[in-house]
């Protein structure tokens, strides 16, 4: 298993680790300390990862981190690559100030593309959405109104075969209980549910904190932080098409 944490590490400032299985448990191994490059009081590298990794076709690991880089940049996705010596880390690109903050965990599309989400960020500070090509090395971004959501919390599920994504965010909406979200091919929007729209008590959920998954027949599930017929304890929720 591979992940990432936000603290510790040799810098205090995060780790991309790898757990192994064995007779006597789990092992685990460092695979990379971020902000160890460190210039001009920056962390070149990448610091505070909150999103875990992913693999990519070649079988490098890809994430993002929600600090580092040059000119302040507001974190960066990183690809760690492994080799005889251990693994070694690249950037793919920055995300520049007012691009967006706080990215969250990646998914890959069937050409390689990689998205994820912003918890801050754009002209409003609302977040968003972006995709970036690292054949082209160019990132489109996607930013929320309020009206439409805002402050995503997770990464996006990416549907290839219907050419969509699909999302939440933890506020925004009608009655800023948040959002769930489909963004097409095109970059248009839709809200496909809009979390307790009436206000309190929110027996539908609200604060969707998590993103969704789906089904063999499009149904999306996911789940809130809080809401339900306790009002505090969240729900599981199915959204079908």
């Amino acid at each position: 298993m591979y992940g990432t944490t936000s603290f510790g590490g040799g810098t205090q400032s995060g780790v991309a680790f790898e757990l192994s299985p064995g007779v006597s448990g789990w092992t685990e191994k460092i695979l990379y300390n971020f902000c160890s490059v460190f210039n001009d009081g920056h962390c070149e590298d990448g610091a505070k990862p909150f999103g875990g990794v992913a693999f990519n076709k070649s079988g490098n690991l890809i994430g993002t981190t929600s600090e580092g880089g040059p000119f302040n940049a507001d974190g960066m996705i990183f690809q760690l690559t492994p080799g005889s010596g251990g693994w070694s880390e690249s950037v793919l690109t920055y995300i520049q100030p007012g691009q967006g903050a706080l990215p969250g965990a990646l998914s890959f599309d069937r050409a390689g593309n990689l998205y994820s989400t912003l918890g801050g960020g754009g002209g409003h500070r609302y977040g968003g959405v972006f995709q970036f090509d690292p054949r082209k090395e160019s990132t489109k971004f996607f930013y929320f109104n309020t009206a439409d959501g805002y402050s995503p919390a997770s990464g996006v599920l990416v549907d290839s075969t219907r050419s969509k994504l699909y999302g939440t965010t933890y506020y925004g909406g009608q009655s800023n209980n948040g959002v769930v979200f489909q963004i097409a091919e095109n970059g248009k929007e839709t809200v496909l549910y809009d979390f307790c729209p009436a206000g309190p008590p929110c027996t539908d959920g609200d604060n969707p904190e998590s993103s969704v998954i789906e089904d063999a027949a499009g149904n999306l599930y996911g789940t809130t932080a809080s809401g339900g017929a306790s009002r505090f304890g969240g729900v599981v929720y199915e959204i079908t098409p």
